[in-house]
């Protein structure tokens, strides 16, 4: 017996998607969601079973089944998905002065592309067709992309979001039990032994979950709180929880201690840069990457900022950018931190999002190019301690996977 739906989503924040012409004619395209929803069933199924390699085959086997597949034995897809509605909508420009202090570093390289959103409020109908026992699965995929991801460039710094309009509301918990159970009663397999993941996972020992009390009144706000949270300018400084995410450490990637001073304040005065000083906030690595430029340490540099993402860059310096490789090719590497925009009655509401797994890849390292120069080896983190700092340091609510 097949299922059929229709399910309206909504966007809570812009959209950056593709589209023929990206820049200027985002669309909503189906292949895109089916990619976000086989994300999210890898890391639900992997939530449940584990990554090792045998894990693995299996993960590849349930997404087959799914989605259907090429590689190994072909598989025809139990699922069918099509975007009936609301393929293009109404753009909207954020590189302006209004959105500004939080588009440019919340959207990094959007501008030079020339890209615009699709605005918030845009509606799209997905058309499902799927067989009844695979309805459980998806719709629980469904709901988790809803809830913990997005779509587009950037969704992980909170644009992207969406609302399921025509879904039932579950907790987190109770999808993730109703997944294993559909996992054992279809595919027979069992739960595995809890090490870290190759990949992200929804499993409640790898991903944390925390929501933000403050209500914001509209979603530039609660993107303004990201920016903040995460980087702030002199002068600039958050007066008020509506204005962060914490105001206890407001400035994260900048700051050295929290003690209740500025973030890096003496840094500003006393700087390696010949002691000219900065106008701005330096983060916590301006030393260490002025080091690695002017090549003045033979060993290897230490960067804590880098488990926010690779490639990150420092373009005012020769363009040196640091970049994680893999088999001398520069891969990227997502932030383990991710943030969610929810929308409510009232205002919109801010999720972070901190997920445990394997930073790189196997065989891979952290080299820093430069736009003249050899590369240079830099320090990749043994763990994800200061990505966690940023998560414990903001209060929430903490919800239950």
């Amino acid at each position: 017996m097949l299922i059929h739906k229709e399910l309206r989503f909504e966007f809570v924040t812009p959209a950056f998607i593709g589209g023929v012409t990206p820049a200027s004619d985002p669309e909503v395209r189906t292949g895109a969601i089916a990619g976000m929803l086989r994300y999210w069933l890898r890391a639900l199924t992997g939530g449940v079973i584990g990554t090792s390699r045998d894990s693995l085959k299996q993960i590849n086997s349930v997404e087959h089944e799914v989605f259907g597949g090429v590689f190994g034995k072909p598989s025809a897809r139990e699922a069918r998905l099509e975007v009936v509605d609301g393929v293009r909508g109404k753009l909207i420009d954020i590189h302006t002065d209004t959105y500004k202090d939080f588009a440019t570093y919340l959207g990094y390289g959007l501008k030079e592309n020339g890209r615009k959103a699709l605005e918030p409020g845009h509606t799209f109908r997905l058309r499902v067709i799927c067989a009844d026992r695979t309805w459980p699965a998806l719709e629980t995929t469904l709901r988790t992309w809803a809830v913990l991801g997005g779509i587009g460039s950037k969704h992980r710094r909170g644009f992207g979001c969406l609302k399921a309009l025509d879904l039932p509301q579950k907790a987190l918990t109770d999808d993730r039990r109703a997944f294993a159970e559909w996992l054992s009663n279809e595919h027979k397999v069992t739960a595995a032994e809890d090490t870290m993941p190759e990949f992200e996972v929804v499993h409640p020992r790898f991903l944390h979950v925390k929501q933000v009390p403050t209500l914001y009144p509209s979603w530039e706000a609660a993107l303004r709180a990201i920016r903040k949270q995460l980087r702030v300018d002199p002068g600039r400084e958050p007066k008020s929880a509506q204005e962060c995410l914490d105001l206890r450490s407001y400035g994260f990637r900048q700051r050295l201690k929290f003690d209740g001073s500025k973030p890096c304040q003496e840094a500003i005065k006393e700087h390696p840069r010949g002691g000219r000083g900065f106008p701005y906030y330096p983060t916590v690595d301006k030393g260490a990457a002025w080091d690695l430029f002017q090549g003045r340490s033979a060993a290897p540099a230490t960067l804590r900022n880098i488990q926010f993402g690779l490639p990150l860059p420092f373009p005012g310096w020769d363009k040196m950018t640091v970049d994680a490789v893999v088999d001398g090719k520069a891969v990227r590497r997502p932030s383990p931190v991710s943030f969610r925009i929810s929308k409510e009655a009232k205002g919109c509401r801010v999720t972070v999002v901190f997920a445990e797994c394997r930073f790189l890849p196997e065989g891979g390292c952290v080299e820093a190019k430069f736009g003249r120069g050899r590369p240079k080896r830099v320090v990749a983190p043994a763990t994800l301690d200061h990505a966690r700092a940023f998560f414990d340091s903001i209060q929430g609510k903490v919800l239950t996977l």
